[in-house]
Order: structure tokens, then sequence, then C-alpha cells
């Protein structure tokens, strides 16, 4: 086991969980850190999953029925006694070194915020999306608002995230990405490495990588009142809003979508009122965040979703810890 480096806390909601969550488990104990607290929100689950966490009695569980996963995250922030965090969903895995490769990037820096590794997601065994690329593992407007956050490839100090006062659990399923907005704003001090750290696993029930239509619906109409929070917020910089209102297009060219497809008159209306208002007002904006959407989305151009730029972003770190 290793025994040197920082007290890593591990926060794992779980609820009905039980088909994946000995793998989940197991994935950390296989890692051999020895500074280790592992957190286990339980939300109530009635599939077997606490006869299981009955037989790690290094857990941490927490029992707290009716709350959200976000909620959860933060009830497990709120007990935690480790310097760094870390969280793993009940349904997917670490690599191994995943743990020891965080415990290394921040003893190596008193001052890093946060450390972020690659990921992928696997259908529970083949590959079916590759997030190790740097543009997955940096900390941007564009990899936070429009590309695959990959949060759980994301380690954080404790003092960090308690800064940022945790997720807002207003959010079902975007709270990820609203945290990292936040992350960015503060002046986050970051490093990556294209080290596989993360296993995510699609599955039908699982909330993140649901590509059901009902639940692709949920994703768009959320991401439209994030969308629309941030370009509210009269500091928001240059870069943020850039790529707000590229997501707020594409979020409505989604709802359309939707609504055409569904041939339901309730969501038609909500749809084309989207399209013509903005925060309660007749507006020609989402229109035009609209076109643009369509237009780069006709053209094969990407180079439109990338906040880029001079604006504000996060201190990163280069991997010999120069600014």
């Amino acid at each position: 086991m290793q025994a040197t480096g920082p007290t890593i806390s591990i926060i794992t909601p779980c609820l009905n969980a039980a088909q994946f969550l000995r793998r989940a488990l197991d994935s950390v104990l296989n890692q051999g850190y020895q500074n280790l607290e592992h957190i286990v929100v339980e939300g109530g689950s009635t599939d077997g999953s606490l006869e299981i966490l009955a037989r790690y009695p290094h857990i941490r569980l927490v029992r707290a029925r009716s709350q959200g996963v976000y909620e959860s995250l933060n009830q497990g922030l709120s007990i935690s006694s480790g310097q760094i965090i870390g969280q793993l969903n009940a349904d997917d895995e670490y690599e191994l070194g995943a743990l020891a490769a965080a415990a290394k990037a921040f003893a190596e820096d008193e001052y890093l915020d946060a450390f972020c590794g690659g990921a992928v997601v696997t259908d529970g065994g083949r590959i079916v999306r590759d997030c190790r690329g740097l543009k997955q593992r940096q900390l941007s407007f564009d990899a936070g608002l429009l590309g695959t956050p990959i949060i759980n490839a994301k380690f954080f100090r404790r003092e960090f995230l308690n800064k940022l006062n945790g997720y807002d659990p207003s959010y079902r399923l975007l709270a990820d990405r609203d945290l990292l907005v936040r992350a960015i704003l503060v002046g986050c001090r970051w490093k990556d490495n294209d080290q596989l750290l993360y296993r995510y696993r699609i599955h039908p029930p699982s909330l993140t990588h649901n590509y059901s239509p009902q639940a692709m619906k949920q994703l768009t109409e959320e991401s439209l009142v994030l969308s629309t929070r941030w370009l509210a917020e009269p500091s928001a910089p240059p870069a943020l809003r850039r790529v707000c209102r590229i997501r707020y297009g594409k979020s409505i060219l989604r709802l359309l979508f939707f609504a055409l497809r569904e041939r339901t008159p309730t969501d038609i209306f909500h749809a084309f009122r989207a399209l013509v208002s903005y925060q309660g007002r007749l507006s020609w904006r989402p229109s035009a965040y609209a076109v643009r959407a369509f237009c780069a989305w006709m053209n094969g151009d990407n180079s439109m979703f990338m906040a880029g730029g001079a604006e504000l972003e996060p201190t990163r770190i280069s991997r010999n810890g120069a600014a």
C-alpha cells in the first residue's frame, strides 16, 4: 500500500446500484492507497445495495433519502476529512493508479486547486467514447459547457470546493458544468495529465449518460436554463458569453427537433416561444443564436465551438510545475 501522500476522500452517491456497485467499490480498494476515506451517500436502495455495502467495513455510510446526486455529493463533501476530493459514481470505476496520480500532483504543488486526467465511456466492455484528449482534460469554458466535462476524472482540493459552496442542486443534470464555470471564474489553478483515470459505464438507467429521447429533452431544457443564467450575469467575461450563446442556440435547435418529431402541440409552442423570446421578452437573440449554431453544423465548422481568445481562463500548470 502507498502510505505517503495527502488524504483523499472519495464520495459515491448510491441508489439501487447493486448491479455494478461491487466493481465500483473494488476499484477504489484496488488502488492500494492507504490515506483514503470512502464516503457512500445512500439514497434508500431496495435492490441489495445495502447488503453489498455491509461487506465493506471501511466505507463511511451516510443515509440520505429523497435527494438528488448533487445534493448527495454536497452532503459527502460537508462531512469529508480528506485534503483531496474525488467523485465516483456507483456504476463506474477508477482506473488503477488514479489515486496515486492525483496524490502526486497535489503533493508537488501546495497551491494546486484541481487535477484533471483522462476518461473513457464504456458499455461495460467496449469503449464507446474516448475522453483522454487535451480538449476534454482542460479546464475551460469550452470543455465545461460544450464538451464532455468528465467531472469524475477531476480531483479537487477540498478547500477549493468549499470556496465554491459545492454544487448547485437546482440543476438535476448539469450542476457539474455549472461548478466548472464557477471554478474558472474564481481563478482555479489546475494541472492535467493524459493518464487514464476513470471509466464511465453507459447503461439505460444511468443519469448522465442516458441518451433516451426523454433524457435528452430534459437535458436540453436544463441547458437553456444554465445558458440563460450565465448570459444574464453582468460580470460574465466575453469568453463565457460566447460559449453560452453557442450552447443556447444548440439547445433551441434540439428543442425544435424534439417538438416537431413528437408533434406535441405544447412542446411545439414552448420551442417556438424559446426561439423568439429571451428572459420573458420578445427578442431576436435566440433566433440569431440558433441560426449560427445551425450554419456551423451544416458547414461542419467546429471552430465556433471553441471559447479561445485571451479572455479570462484558469491558470494551467505545465507538467514540470511552471505556470
